[in-house]
């Protein structure tokens, strides 16, 4: 996995070098897929030991095809210049069905973090001089992605040899997310959410979860963004979910099957959270690390007072970049489970 399907060179910051690739992955259920994203190599020359690469998830942009982050450039990376500066080569995927054919399965996890760490081997197999270490990064969606990809990397890339995995206000308990009623601004995200399930889960019928008024307006996932999503959804009164329709035997079962924490992640795990943060709200970083430990994960959280749910990118970058480089240089852990 990982091999490069095709590339083009796109637009970079000065001095740095970007490509749109298209690779090789898995999805969920093990076939052979392509997935498109971003390559972004350091300028100057390599170190001794290889440029290091970050493989970096990126947080909800939708469903359609037109919102994969590759199809804007590469300056959809967040803290991209802070990471070229420090020499790490950046992949960045845009996951299953985003920018590719078919549908995305939005928050499906072993397909998201599968795309994950096939960008960090197209990386490779992109830039001869990315034989550094490889970290995973990611954030909302992505940090969900970040997490599964750290949990399958022991298993499904264990030539990547993943030092860390950071993960900034990850959606890392489904059941938590989809249970939230609390503002009509998640109903978007709840109902990308169960489409992104029923894509990979053939079982499941949308009917059983979603009222007839979200059923009426589903089809906005596969032509617009998650900004259009969120105002397309946000105006039913009655919000877009069947009461207790997740409960069903089938639903839970596929719930539960991508909630993160209940395997073992062998690259330890910081988790990043802010403490205003109203879209994936502080106690699912608690209810992931209290699961992932159980499982024999180390996990440390670190939390900023203040900041919501992008704020954190900036209000933690520091943290993770000193954390990445400790774990690059395998320097013990710290406070953790």
């Amino acid at each position: 996995m990982g091999e490069i399907l095709a590339s083009e060179p796109v637009g970079a910051p000065a001095g740095a070098a970007a490509w749109r690739v298209l690779y090789r992955s898995q999805n969920a259920a093990g076939r052979p897929i392509g997935v498109s994203g971003l390559v972004i190599r350091p300028g100057g020359r390599a170190p001794a030991g290889g440029w290091p690469v970050v493989s970096w998830a990126h947080g909800t942009t939708g469903s359609a095809d037109k919102c994969a982050p590759s199809k804007q450039g590469a300056d959809t990376v967040d803290g991209l210049n802070s990471l070229l500066r420090l020499g790490y080569v950046v992949a960045a995927t845009d996951y299953e069905g985003l920018g590719t054919p078919g549908p995305h399965p939005y928050l499906v996890g072993a397909s998201e973090g599968r795309s994950v760490l096939d960008a960090a081997r197209a990386a490779r197999a992109l830039i001869p001089e990315a034989t550094g270490g490889v970290s995973v990064w990611g954030h909302s969606q992505g940090g969900q992605a970040a997490l599964w990809a750290g949990e399958l990397a022991a298993g499904y890339a264990p030539d990547l040899a993943v030092s860390g995995v950071v993960a900034f206000a990850p959606a890392a308990r489904f059941r938590s997310f989809l249970a939230d009623t609390s503002t009509p601004l998640l109903a978007g995200f709840e109902v990308a959410a169960a489409a992104g399930l029923a894509a990979s889960h053939p079982e499941l019928k949308l009917s059983d979860v979603l009222n007839a008024d979200a059923l009426a307006r589903v089809g906005v996932l596969e032509t617009a963004c998650i900004a259009e999503v969120v105002v397309t959804f946000a105006v039913l009164a009655g919000g877009a979910l069947v009461p207790g329709g997740i409960d069903r035997p089938e639903w839970q079962a596929a719930v539960v099957a991508n909630e993160a924490g209940a395997h073992r992640s062998v690259p330890p795990v910081l988790v990043l959270q802010g403490q205003d943060d109203t879209l994936v709200r502080p106690g699912v970083a608690d209810q992931y690390q209290q699961a992932a430990c159980a499982s024999g994960s180390s996990v440390e959280v670190r939390r900023y007072a203040g900041a919501d749910h992008g704020g954190v990118l900036s209000a933690g970058r520091s943290d993770a970049l000193s954390w990445t480089a400790d774990r690059l240089a395998r320097k013990p852990v710290g406070k953790a489970c």
